[in-house]
């Protein structure tokens, strides 16, 4: 077992021992609630949060974060904090100097550690490599839609 996984697992036994109990019925505002809460507590966050950690800072169980994500995205916890790395380095990307900056520096900064792997779902979800978005000028984001980094 590496490093990483033991870190893991000793996360998710401190957020099962200190999680309010497991609320089995919650009126769908108080789901949009605790999805609303983990939008900022991972927008507030200055590195890559795991779902353990995510639970642990909002006090609540894995499950019933899943349940609350699944009923008010249709997506599981991991897969928006997936989502939401990959928009904060295409943004980072097309904000990066070519001259200054690599698709490898500015990959590390938002948490990602297998740089091929990245890549690839990069593609996936834009429709081109990362090293394209760094040396392509992109028109800035109108007021309202700009994420605040």
């Amino acid at each position: 077992m590496g490093q990483d996984a033991l870190e893991t697992r000793v996360v998710e036994a401190l957020v099962d021992a200190v999680a309010r109990p497991i609320r089995i019925w919650m009126t769908r505002s108080q789901k949009r609630g605790l999805v609303d809460r983990a939008f900022g507590t991972a927008a507030a966050s200055r590195f890559s949060l795991s779902v353990a950690d995510l639970c642990l800072r909002l006090r609540t169980s894995r499950r019933t974060l899943e349940y609350a994500f699944h009923e008010c995205l249709g997506l599981s916890p991991s897969a928006y904090l997936k989502l939401r790395r990959l928009n904060l380095c295409r943004i980072r990307l097309a904000r990066a100097d070519p001259a200054a900056a690599t698709v490898r520096d500015v990959v590390a900064r938002t948490g990602f550690r297998d740089s091929g792997r990245f890549a690839a779902e990069y593609r996936a979800h834009f429709g081109e490599f990362p090293s394209e978005t760094l040396h392509r000028r992109v028109r800035p984001a109108p007021q309202a839609f700009r994420l605040e980094l």
